[in-house]
């Protein structure tokens, strides 16, 4: 009984005390609250948070409103906020938000807001310049500008040193949960207006390090301007994924891509092709003028793209303009990833044609294709070559007029008609490829007083060679008939002439090398003589004793960076027949020597730049296998080529 006693008097003394202290906490609590309110809308009102968050020019914040009513949240409308850093400048406005705010963080220099509903954002961003000149004074022209900040945005002058305590110092900006809706967004020279919409988070540490939570930003259907020009009207994009934690310091350029994992949507139905102008200098080609219709699917995780992205471009009515002519077509192109991890780039026209000034029938080109691989598909990484191929199934030139003006500083004018098809290719890995049948008709070359006319076609077929993973073998051929050369305005015969060389090799490496046995044909040989006789009548004197029906000559080339070589193995013509060599470094002037040889005397033939020198009378053994020919006491003449062009 006694024991019940104390427990009840307990009791009752405890009852009190609980209440008391309950409705001391209340009553905490709401003080608390009430003096948070209190002080943070002053705080709010007064301008105290504009001033603690403005730092002069490198920092400015305003609003047209703000207050809180309850602890850790606050709207506000009309806020804008700008800012600069040695690199860039930015501003953002927002009409009006809610915003929820981890505060026990902010001691610690973090602002950390673990929610964000805003309506009415826009975003301006621009990076500085070094200088404004012609070559980008059209982009800086379309550059968004800035309240507070001078244009166009220069340097202020050399980088400072890193300061890591300054940095250390630097507020830490987390945002949280954002959902919010996107008027404006100025990036650089392009600028977005349309809705659009925002959701999902991101952290920050200013020169340190960065994170994108999971994410989404959606164009609707805007506007897409550079400056005064609309490049599109109807901007569908989508852009989702996320950003892992990526060091900035240890994390630069193309290594950053390893953190990311997005996925692309785009469509553009029509889009201004000529935006590229803006690029250029104010007399700079190529100009585009047409429209382009753009779609993409890109997926990318952990900097690596995905077997099933893909883009395409369709290029209509499109126009490139040179200081030479215009390039007229249309174009698409498409960009795939295929498994294992190939970059596929196609670009295919049904048609396009050329056109100048000169006034002739413009050339043509249908079903062009182009094709290019590259192995590997990681964006931290370069992409290599794998193949390239270029197919021109029937290119037309009606009017080989249409490129004298493109002669016309070498003084040559051309005609006749050209027709074919041609396939190029190339691999790393195994060499060039080629396949070209080209058919040639009227063919007339004239230059000063030498003329020529002729008619042929041109056969071309080299393959990579499977033993050597760095050279190709083919064969070349050049054969014209009814050639009629001569100097203007004497007259020759008309010869046939063939040039063939069966045993082609082009070497990558050590070093790119062409080399192979090039064999001449012409018949009668005669004509030719006018080339270097420069005289109708010494022509048919020599035609007549010599005997020149036809020319056969067989000579070894080799063309490579460092020098060409020509050496003449054997030439026969009736009763002439020679050898020799010629040479010209990729420093320094040509030389050569030939032997020409007859039943009447042997003539040597040096060659030294624009300059020949003849020797009469020398012996077999004048010019050896190799080197220069052997000094000989036999008279000399020197004469300048015909046509040649003095060295320096």
């Amino acid at each position: 009984m006694g024991n019940r006693f104390v427990t009840r008097f307990a009791s009752r003394l405890k009852r009190p005390n609980v209440r008391a202290v309950a409705l001391r906490v209340v009553a905490v609590v709401v003080v608390i609250t009430a003096v948070y309110l209190a002080l943070a809308n002053i705080l709010l009102q007064t301008g105290i948070v504009r001033n603690l968050v403005s730092s002069g020019p490198d920092c400015e914040l305003e609003y047209e409103s703000a207050y809180s009513l309850w602890p850790g949240r606050a709207r506000f409308k009309g806020l804008e906020l700008s800012a600069q850093d040695y690199n860039v400048q930015f501003a953002l406005r927002v009409e009006s938000g809610v915003v929820d705010v981890s505060l026990h963080e902010l001691v610690l220099k973090r602002f950390r807001a673990v929610s964000l509903r805003a309506e009415g954002i826009s975003f301006r961003f621009r990076h500085k310049l070094s200088a404004v000149g012609d070559d980008n004074r059209l982009r800086v022209a379309a550059y968004p500008p800035i309240e507070g900040y001078p244009d166009p945005p220069l340097y202020p002058g050399p980088k400072p040193p890193s300061d890591p305590e300054a940095i250390r110092r630097l507020w830490q900006v987390a945002i949280e949960d954002i959902d919010a809706t996107l008027s404006e967004l100025w990036m650089q020279e392009y600028r977005y207006v349309g809705p659009a919409t925002v959701r999902g988070g991101f952290r920050l540490a200013p020169a340190r390090s960065f994170q994108v939570d999971a994410s989404s930003v959606a164009f609707e259907h805007g506007e897409v301007t550079l400056g005064d020009r609309v490049v599109t009207r109807d901007l569908a994009m989508n852009v989702s994924g996320q950003v892992d934690h990526t060091d900035t310091t240890a994390d630069t350029g193309a290594g950053m891509f390893k953190t990311f994992s997005l996925r692309l949507d785009l469509q553009v139905l029509r889009a201004d092709a000529s935006i590229g102008d803006v690029y250029l200098g104010p007399d700079a080609a190529p100009r585009v003028v047409g429209h382009a219709a753009l779609q993409a699917n890109v997926s990318l995780t952990a900097g690596r793209l995905e077997p099933t992205s893909r883009a395409t471009i369709e290029l209509a009515e499109v126009s490139v303009s040179t200081p030479h002519g215009r390039v007229i077509g249309d174009v698409s192109a498409s960009l795939n990833v295929l498994p294992p991890e190939t970059l596929e780039l196609v670009t295919t026209s049904s048609a396009l044609r050329f056109e100048n000034e000169s006034g002739h029938k413009a050339p043509t080109v249908e079903a062009a294709r182009f094709e290019l691989r590259l192995a590997g598909t990681d964006l931290t990484q370069p992409a290599t070559l794998t193949d390239a191929v270029l197919k021109l199934p029937k290119l037309s030139v009606p009017s080989l007029g249409w490129s004298n003006p493109l002669l016309q500083d070498a003084g040559v004018e051309v005609g006749g008609r050209l027709d074919g098809e041609a396939t190029l290719g190339f691999m790393p890995s195994a060499g060039p490829s080629a396949h070209v049948r080209l058919r040639l008709l009227g063919g007339d070359v004239q230059r000063r007083d030498f003329r020529a006319a002729f008619a042929g076609h041109i056969s071309v077929d080299v393959k990579p060679e499977g033993a050597d993973d760095s050279a190709s073998t083919g064969s070349v051929a050049v054969e014209l008939d009814g050639i009629k050369v001569g100097h203007v305005p004497d007259q020759t015969k008309p010869f046939t002439a063939a040039v063939r060389t069966t045993d082609l090799k082009i070497a990558l490496r050590p070093e790119p090398r062409v080399s192979g046995t090039v064999a001449v044909h012409a018949a009668p040989a005669d004509p030719l003589l006018s080339l270097v006789l420069g005289s109708s009548v010494l022509v048919d004197l020599a035609a007549g004793a010599l005997d020149l029906e036809r020319l056969d000559a067989s000579a070894k080339m080799s063309v490579s960076l460092a020098s060409t070589r020509l050496e003449l193995s054997q030439a026969e013509s009736g009763a002439l027949k020679g050898r020799g060599y010629w040479q010209r470094p990729a420093v320094g002037e040509s030389s050569g020597a030939f032997l020409v040889t007859s039943s009447v005397a042997n003539v040597g033939l040096i060659l030294r730049g624009s300059e020949t020198e003849t020797a009469l009378f020398v012996p077999d053994d004048w010019l050896p296998a190799s080197g220069a020919p052997r000094a000989s006491s036999s008279g000399h003449t020197k004469a300048k080529r015909r046509g040649a062009a003095p060295t320096h």
